[in-house]
């Protein structure tokens, strides 16, 4: 009985683990295998029983590329019964006089407060006003632009702005002027309301350049330009202390770029105005034209006239003076009026009784560093009387979370756009993470698949109106495609490359099209339409997650912050978040009318953010290798000094020589799907002159991260040791396509080469081989003598039966036929669509040729680059024909 009883117990204990402590992440994919660069469809399961933070990122790593970070927030927010428990900051110890902030990485933390209660002792009804506040900060371990939020909210009261770097400006974001080339012209009058203004984001800095293109038509009036943090509606308004002003100092006649300069301080990156205007002048002319301004059309658009918003861009734009940001010693901040007004307005609110006078500080930095805070000064006139308060108190921050108990979360991994490796490759590994939690890990095999790409007539469609799509198929390896179909979002399918669809309700549409092959392998391609009203604020939300989740990539992966730096990607990265800013800005003040009546135009404005916009940057593939050269034949003839009585004087100084390189494939998703995939390259050359690159016809320059100066084609000169450039070729499948590209140092004083004079013959000596003019057959019988020409015949008779039995009688790979017959040159190219891919393939040939390559080594690496076994061949023929062919000339 005892033991029946064991084993109920033991039963209801494993139901207990079974059902309530499984695994929080499950991962599964729908198969085991699939097309290279295609997404990877499949689900993951997440259990949230226990509160999980709100801003934790789902994050998802194959082969230890990181994907995904969608925050549990993003992924509850549309679910029924989820339990948000609101964040709070706690005591975390006893008052203190000074505190180390230590930060490991750039970011902020909320670990000390103002407690003007002094520990409940003071009332909300107590405190009367806070007279003045103090602090001091210094900075160490290369803490940068350090900065004060009092009360945690968006606003910065602080900002670290060391000594400004004379004569050094940095632009603010000026997309919108493109190439500065006007395509209209504007005239400002005496007219009160020709006040032109773009609105942009100003850093933080004490003096700034208002820069404008623009031509005088009237040399006594001045142009003047102007600083505002609000829209200002006419000129009488401008040129107070909240928005300075400034003369530009020239009046050129034609079109011309001025500039003038205002000083102005900035705390925080914070959105402004930059305005011209006329400054007016006695005039009989009611409507007199002072001045002509440049515009764009260019969307979106962030011109204001008299504080209006129009639909054009005036080519206003400005910089900022540089500064020191590195803090290294100590700082007394000199805030008292702004932090003063501020403390006391949080302590003043409603609603939150006592617990307002417990005010938490953020303090945050740029950089890794230590920040120290200390000799709190801080005023407050109580009904006790006036109190100072000199201490911080340590506080912890418990976040905002999440719990979910009614079911499991379903995630499915389309949408996190998650894509197999362009390169073919066995047992790649998915798992997702989540905190501390991880999923179990799956694998799968990356093939070759079919490319698949959408074309469609709008992605933005009336209810009732037909979208229009055509699908363009590429199969990999010529493998047959068996389907071809149509997913449209809405329960509906289709058949074929082109199909037709309309919906019957309104919303948000994902398209899919899928091509499968003969193997099962499948590829696709999808895109997101609109029908009817539209969500603005859903799609705006959606594009700053997916920034906010690339910027968090950017701060965990030190690699791919480097190929950032390197790509100058941080500005273009740093423009799209100040714009996207701005836009969330100006669609949150419009009311509902507003926002149906402008939602197209925002939508508009979010394509063209999107279309330069990286939503994701994927590293894959990285080599190292050496790329000097390794022969004399790899000295180029255009070479200065490169000729052939200097080439092997050139080879002999590469001995010192190394050019340690490094690769990597890169794709850039951006956020309207469009791809960008290259390879990066950098290269350090070593030794002392000139430093060359020499790139096959196979490799073409794509971009220049470090400035080249082109000597001729595939040759450059580089006046920097470290080389930063990306490459593009004919195939991006394989990275090695940049161990290709060859590198040489040229010293100023080649070194000499021995070349051996020949002996000179001296005459009258017998025996030396030569019967000279003083000898004869009596006198140097051994040098003068007639050879018998016997041996010589039977010789020439053996090579001739020889000849004749390899003419018509051996059929061999090295027959007669295989070496005279010019059927493998006239054919080779006819295997190929085009000359770049025959010659693609021929110099990979050559090249490995010179290497001592094999036959079957090369057949095995071309095959993975995706070239067909009868390309292969023909070249492999050609080459060796003309291998044979040269060896007959000499």
């Amino acid at each position: 009985m005892n033991l029946v009883k064991r084993g109920v117990i033991l039963v209801v204990v494993l139901l207990f683990f079974t059902t309530f402590v499984e695994a929080g992440l499950n991962l599964t994919l729908f198969s085991d295998a699939f097309g290279t660069d295609q997404p990877l469809e499949g689900f993951l399961e997440m259990n949230l029983t226990d509160p999980v933070a709100s801003d934790l990122p789902l994050v998802f790593v194959i082969n230890d590329v990181q994907y995904g970070n969608r925050t549990i927030k993003n992924i509850t927010s549309s679910l029924v019964g989820v339990k948000v428990l609101k964040a709070d900051i706690q005591p975390a110890g006893s008052p203190v006089s000074s505190k180390d902030l230590i930060f490991s990485r750039p970011g902020s933390k909320v670990e000390l407060a103002l407690d003007l209660s002094q520990g409940g002792v003071l009332h909300q009804s107590d405190i009367q006003n806070i007279i003045s506040f103090g602090m001091s900060v210094q900075g160490s371990r290369g803490v940068t632009s350090p900065s004060l939020n009092i009360g945690n909210d968006k606003t910065v009261e602080w900002t670290y702005v060391g000594s400004p770097k004379q004569n050094v400006y940095l632009p603010l974001e000026n997309s919108y002027i493109g190439d500065k080339q006007p395509e209209a012209e504007i005239a400002i009058t005496g007219n009160t309301e020709d006040l032109f203004c773009q609105n942009v984001t100003l850093q933080p800095a004490s003096k700034f350049k208002v820069k404008t293109l623009a031509k005088a038509l009237d040399q006594r009036a001045s142009l003047e330009a102007s600083i505002s943090m609000n829209k200002v509606g006419s000129s009488q308004d401008v040129c107070t202390e909240e928005a300075p002003c400034c003369t530009f100092p020239t009046k050129p006649s034609a079109l011309q770029e001025m500039s003038c300069d205002i000083p102005f301080t900035v705390n925080d990156r914070t959105n402004a105005f930059l305005c011209v205007f006329v400054k007016q002048i006695e005039t009989l002319d009611p409507e007199p034209e002072y001045y002509h301004l440049a515009l764009k059309t260019t969307k979106p658009s962030f011109g204001f006239k008299a504080g209006r918003k129009t639909p054009v861009n005036y080519l206003i734009w400005g910089e900022y003076q540089d500064y020191e940001r590195q803090l290294a010693g100590t700082l007394a901040l000199d805030i008292s009026d702004k932090a003063s007004d501020q403390i006391n307005g949080y302590i003043k609110k409603t609603g939150c009784g006592d617990k307002c006078l417990f005010v938490p500080l953020n303090v945050s930095s740029l950089s890794a560093g230590t920040l120290s805070v200390s000799n709190l000064q801080l005023k407050a006139a109580t009904t006790a009387g006036t109190l100072t308060f000199t201490s911080f108190l340590p506080v912890q921050t418990v976040p905002e979370s999440v719990v979910y108990n009614m079911s499991k979360i379903k995630e499915s991994l389309l949408s996190y756009d998650l894509r197999a490796p362009s390169v073919e490759a066995e047992n790649i590994i998915i798992k997702a993470f989540l905190g501390d939690q991880e999923s179990n890990e799956v694998s799968f095999n990356v093939v070759a698949g079919p490319g698949v790409s959408i074309r469609y007539n709008k992605k933005v469609l009336e209810l009732g109106e037909t979208l229009l799509v055509q699908a363009s198929v590429v199969s990999a390896n010529n493998k047959n495609i068996t389907v071809s179909a149509w997913d449209f979002g809405d329960g509906q399918t289709a058949l074929g490359v082109n199909a037709t669809h309309t919906y019957t309700k309104a919303g948000m549409y994902t398209v899919k099209f899928t091509a499968t092959d003969s193997q099962k392998i499948s590829g696709n391609d999808m895109i997101t339409v609109q029908v009817g009203a539209a969500n603005v604020e859903q799609e705006l939300n959606m594009t700053r997650t997916a920034l906010d989740s690339l910027k968090a990539s950017l701060v965990s992966d030190v690699n791919l912050k480097g190929v950032v730096n390197e790509l100058q990607l941080s500005s273009v990265i740093s423009s799209g978040d100040a714009n996207l800013t701005l836009l969330a800005a100006a669609f949150s003040v419009l009311n509902e009318t507003q926002r149906s009546e402008q939602a197209d135009v925002f939508r508009v404005q979010l394509a063209l953010l999107e279309a330069g916009l990286p939503k994701q940057i994927i590293l894959e593939q990285p080599v190292s290798f050496d790329a000097k050269i390794v022969s004399q034949d790899e000295v180029p003839s255009s070479l200065p000094g490169g000729s052939a009585d200097q080439a092997q004087a050139i080879f002999k100084a590469q001995e010192s020589v190394e050019v340690p390189s490094k690769a990597i494939l890169l794709k850039i998703v951006y956020m309207n799907g469009g791809v960008e995939q290259f390879i990066l390259v950098e290269q350090t050359f070593t030794g002392i002159g000139e430093y060359y690159l020499v790139l096959p016809r196979s490799v073409s320059m794509r971009t220049q991260l470090t400035p080249l100066e082109q000597l001729g084609s595939g040759l450059f000169k580089s006046a920097a040791a470290n080389v930063f450039y990306t490459l593009e070729g004919s195939e991006f499948k394989d990275v090695t396509l940049a161990s290709q590209v060859k590198a040489l140092v040229v010293p100023g004083k080649l070194p000499e080469v021995k070349v051996e004079e020949p002996k000179e013959l001296q005459l009258g000596t017998c025996p030396n081989g030569t019967c000279e003019a003083d000898e004869d057959e009596k006198s140097c019988s051994e040098d003068c003598t007639p050879q018998r020409p016997i041996l010589l015949f039977i010789g020439l008779g053996a090579v001739l039966i020889f000849g004749l039995l390899w003419i018509f009688g051996y059929k061999g790979k090295y027959s007669f036929r295989y070496f005279f017959s010019k059927k493998p040159v006239m054919t080779a190219r006819l295997f190929f669509k085009s000359d770049r891919d025959y010659q693609a393939v021929h110099v990979y040939v050559q090249d490995a040729f010179r290497k001592g390559f094999h036959d079957d080594q090369i057949v095995l690496s071309l095959k993975k680059k995706s070239w067909s076994e009868e390309q292969i061949n023909a070249v492999l023929q050609e080459a060796h024909f003309n291998v044979r062919k040269d060896s007959f000339k000499r």
